[in-house]
């Protein structure tokens, strides 16, 4: 019986490995969705960056355009306006400089819920009333990183893993003892 010889070091053993699995799951589920929303924002601000860089370019071909001499005050508007241009240049450069950051903060993975749903599986894999128990652990597990699954996929799954978890420990483990 999952290598314990006492109901309660084994009920322990149970619930700990699955609140670890379920605390590093939890953890990579939302970091994923951070990073989808991190990418958007990259996008975003680079496809800004490049807009205020065509503007750049555009006020600069205007500009080569006009004789200094005769046009000075359009000389003088485009570069007024070039100056502007650079401004928010350097705002959209600091701005996706920061997403990058982020980006770069955000790095998770699911080793420890890997490591955790293993040692699960091997020491539950011959009990039959562990089967629903490993079900919703490979079913978390296999869309924790889903995107297209609703916000309060991990809550939900997490709280009928913890009920299936209690109800096998409840059934299986305290009455072999």
């Amino acid at each position: 019986m999952y290598g314990i010889d006492t109901a309660n070091g084994a009920t322990y053993k149970i619930a700990e490995d699955v609140s670890v699995y379920i605390t590093d799951i939890n953890n990579y589920f939302y970091a994923c969705r951070h990073s989808k929303r991190l990418d958007e924002d990259r996008y975003n601000a680079d496809m800004r960056l490049n807009d205020i860089r065509n503007n750049i370019q555009q006020q600069y071909s205007q500009q080569q355009k006009l004789s200094i001499e005769s046009e000075t005050e359009q000389y003088s508007l485009i570069d007024a306006e070039i100056s502007k241009l650079k401004e928010k240049e350097a705002a959209a450069i600091q701005k996706l400089q920061h997403i990058e950051n982020e980006i770069d903060k955000n790095q998770v993975n699911r080793t420890i819920a890997i490591e955790r749903l293993n040692i699960l599986k091997i020491r539950l894999q011959n009990i039959p009333e562990a089967s629903a128990l490993i079900a919703k652990l490979e079913y978390i597990h296999n869309h924790s990183f889903s995107l297209g699954v609703e916000f309060d996929f991990m809550d939900k799954e997490t709280r009928q893993l913890l009920d299936i978890t209690i109800d096998f420990i409840d059934k299986y483990v305290n009455q072999s003892a």
